[in-house]
């Protein structure tokens, strides 16, 4: 699973995120909005090559099995 928390698209507030779940990278929408993602513990070996998040501040992907 990859949580992702996204600004509410009014008002821009920090304390007013929606968090969704994800079972992939690629069913992420509306990329722009993106806060947050964590997708630590999840066994992944890679991430996607075209990561497109303009407004990501917090990314935890520890504890995974990352080669490259």
């Amino acid at each position: 699973q990859i949580i992702v928390s996204y600004q509410n698209d009014c008002l821009k507030i920090y304390s007013s995120f929606k968090t969704k779940i994800f079972s992939s990278f690629e069913k992420i929408t509306n990329n722009n909005n993106v806060y947050k993602i964590d997708c630590s513990h999840n066994g992944l070996i890679s991430l996607p090559e075209h990561m497109n998040f303009l407004n990501l501040r917090l990314f935890n992907c520890s504890n995974n099995h990352l080669t490259s």
